[in-house]
């Protein structure tokens, strides 16, 4: 209900690299939406101190994966979040049909 007052021509955004992983809702929430994803290099994620990402969704993002994927080195489970993220938005736009020039 809140979304509904929102002004037809009313722009916002926010910044949270998480919400890739809420396309299909975001999609479904706000039809005709724009998503601007920024890729950065993914060898910087392991190496940065700020890894509250990979510690608050690896867990959700892989959920019911065997105990020895979910207990793996830090700096692993970074780049593999981080790969596995982007490959999925590509799916998703690849699923709705974004024309490919859109989403450069």
């Amino acid at each position: 209900k809140r979304f509904s007052l929102m002004r037809k021509h009313e722009r916002w955004g926010f910044k949270a690299p998480i919400a890739q992983m809420l396309l299909p809702f975001l999609d479904e929430v706000f039809p005709g939406f724009s998503f601007v994803q920024v890729l950065r290099d993914g060898r910087d994620l392991p190496f940065s101190k700020n890894q509250s990402p990979v510690d608050k969704f690896f867990v959700t993002m892989y959920k019911g994966a065997r105990d020895d994927f979910l207990n793996l080195d830090p700096k692993y489970k970074a780049i593999r979040m981080w790969s596995d993220a982007n490959t999925q938005v590509q799916t998703y736009m690849n699923t709705v049909q974004v024309p490919r020039g859109s989403i450069y």
